[in-house]
């Protein structure tokens, strides 16, 4: 066949201008015809995606789960018995499977979209030739019979095209973990200049305030800020998920029972008077987190041996914003944190504040509404600087600020989709990078400078679980998409998973082992080496908490206010479950040996008596 292609081509070249014409003439019938052929083709597939397209919108505003009469019903129940937690429960349960249906449905129109494109693209050009060709149909001559070659190469070639797209279609349609990585030679730091570390970039954050300059590499050198200090940072609780974020407590112990009922193992127990989902961070003997409604944005600093609020700060609403919010994310989502001298707070709203210890307001900054579908997640991190993840509808964005003045260090621009994820510390013993996970890719960049080391696309969907870091190893993990594992030295995918994933809670990643806790109550573990499933656990329960490793065991929390203790091993040991008596969403924090948890209204202290 190719060797008749290539004499055909070369035939053609020694014809003068008569003769090709002639040649072409001849041909004209089955040019006609193939494109004819790939038409019929190209409009039959493009059909097709066109009533799937059809169904898959008629599913998502037709059947919207939360238009259902029962949905509605226990809704307007819930407005009746707004304190009524199995309520409260069912309409989480309908949320979540709202949510699920929902970006289905938009991830198969994004997609299917461009597949319909490609259809009627190949039509209209086909049909483009097809009028091309019609005038130059000459009569087949008596007792002739056409060359049909280019007609099966056409049927052939036309065939190859379709069952390529019905064998990606799956892929294409339903959101999957794709996989693309860079991985970019470290750079020393005597290396990089001050061009290098500082690209051009937006000058101010709040649109009504004056531009506010983007610190230089010699304005923060100036800064003289203090280094890091690792071995204080594994002793405290500085952030959500503890130390660097991932969900390791450094030399506790903790204890491993308690009764909320009989006061067992129970230090003290402190009622929250605002709402809020995130979790307790912790300096020392103080505990800090916030809570907000509609009306005040607060901070609040409690004893930690005592249980007693030591000083409730209000955050201004420096626009006035009063942005959409779900009934699991509210006002005050996204933890504080905290590098023992000040205390960093952001909000809903767009709000960043920061107090020093004693609560004196030092400096605020207002990134105005950070658009999502849910409200703003995105939980703080300090690591030399305060790292800030703003990665909305309104664009991605991750801000690197002077925690002494609130300048901004340096800035990053993210081609992502809105994310509910939090910025982790990974490699901190080597060279720290700050590591954000969102729809499609997990990027490291690096502390100091900014320069984006590494980044793998493999996520998709609304992303909340933040990365976790072991053995140099990046993972990641989201429903819709897969739990996939990376060096962080050579940038390759070591593994992947796709079964029972996470949608809020993160990874843990030890020495040996990854686990996970999915929506639907399964909690597996992985092999960290050969990303081989060795158990996964059913439970009756969702977790919205993060597992974390305190002391030899998993601590994980489920919203039906159940605490998980188990040991990291190979087999999986069964527990019941401590009961809390009020639901968790937030993660506990552990330090000096206590674990501090936050319930639906309180904030409890437990120690081993």
């Amino acid at each position: 066949m190719m060797s008749s292609a290539a004499g055909l081509r070369e035939e053609i070249a020694t014809m003068d201008e008569h003769k090709r014409d002639h040649f072409w003439a001849s041909k004209a019938p089955l040019l006609y015809a193939s494109a004819r052929t790939t038409a019929f083709i190209a409009g039959i597939f493009s059909a097709i995606v066109a009533a799937m397209l059809l169904i898959g919108f008629f599913q998502r505003i037709v059947l919207n789960p939360l238009s259902l009469p029962a949905t509605e019903s226990v809704i307007s129940e819930l407005k009746n018995n707004p304190a009524n937690e199995t309520i409260k429960s069912s309409v989480r349960e309908l949320d979540l499977l709202a949510r699920k249906a929902f970006f289905t449905s938009l991830s198969f129109t994004d997609r299917g979209a461009l597949l319909l494109a490609a259809g009627i693209g190949t039509l209209l050009l086909m049909l483009h030739l097809m009028k091309e060709l019609r005038p130059a149909v000459p009569s087949a001559g008596p007792g002739t019979a056409p060359d049909r070659s280019l007609v099966n190469w056409a049927i052939a070639g036309a065939g190859v095209v379709i069952v390529i797209a019905a064998l990606a279609a799956p892929r294409i349609i339903v959101p999957s973990s794709k996989k693309t990585v860079l991985a970019e030679k470290p750079i020393p730091e005597a290396a990089v200049t001050p061009a290098q570390k500082n690209e051009p970039v937006k000058t101010a954050v709040d649109q009504n305030k004056p531009a506010e300059p983007v610190a230089s590499a010699q304005t923060a050198a100036s800064a003289a800020l203090p280094p890091v200090d690792n071995r204080e940072i594994m002793k405290q609780w500085p952030n959500l998920r503890g130390p660097y974020g991932l969900g390791i407590a450094y030399g506790q112990k903790p204890p491993t029972t308690w009764d909320v009922a009989s006061g067992k193992n129970i230090k003290w127990k402190t009622a929250i008077p605002l709402a809020g989902f995130n979790s307790p961070v912790v300096w020392g003997s103080r505990v800090f987190l916030t809570a907000a409604d509609e009306k005040s944005l607060d901070v609040f600093c409690i004893d930690a041996d005592t249980g007693k609020i030591v000083w409730r700060k209000s955050v201004r609403n420096a626009k006035g914003i009063s942005p959409k919010v779900s009934e699991d994310t509210g006002f005050a989502a996204s933890s504080a944190a905290t590098d023992g001298k000040h205390v960093f707070a952001v909000f809903a709203t767009g709000d960043l504040a920061c107090f020093d210890i004693d609560g004196k307001l030092r400096w605020t900054k207002a990134f105005g509404e950070p658009g999502n579908n849910y409200g703003y997640a995105s939980s703080l991190i300090v690591y030399k600087y305060l790292f800030v993840q703003m990665d909305t509808d309104n664009g991605g964005t991750v801000y690197a600020i002077n925690p002494e003045t609130g300048a901004i260090v340096w800035q990053k621009p993210r081609k992502v989709e809105p994310s509910w994820a939090s910025p982790v510390i990974v490699n901190p013993a080597v060279r720290p990078l700050v590591a954000l996970a969102a729809n499609p890719r997990v990027v490291a960049y690096d502390v100091t400078s900014g320069a984006a080391v590494f980044s793998a696309e493999c996520l998709s969907g609304e992303v909340a679980p933040s990365p976790a870091f072991a053995r140099g190893t990046i993972v990641v993990a989201n429903e819709y998409a897969s739990i996939t594992a990376f060096s962080l030295t050579s940038g390759k995918e070591i593994w992947k998973g796709e079964d029972d994933l996470p949608n809020t809670a993160s990874p843990l990643a030890t020495e040996t082992h990854v686990f996970t806790a999915s929506p639907s109550g399964v909690v597996s573990c992985y092999d960290i080496v050969s990303g081989k499933r060795l158990w996964f656990h059913e439970t009756d329960d969702t977790f919205y908490s993060s597992p974390v490793i305190a002391g030899g065991n998993i601590y994980l929390a489920s919203t039906k206010g159940k605490m998980f203790v188990f040991t990291p091993a190979n087999v999986f040991t069964p527990n019941a479950g401590i009961p809390m008596g009020e639901a968790v969403f937030a993660t506990p924090a552990f330090v000096n040996n206590r674990i501090y948890i936050r319930t639906s209204a309180h904030l409890y202290c437990m120690e081993a008596q």
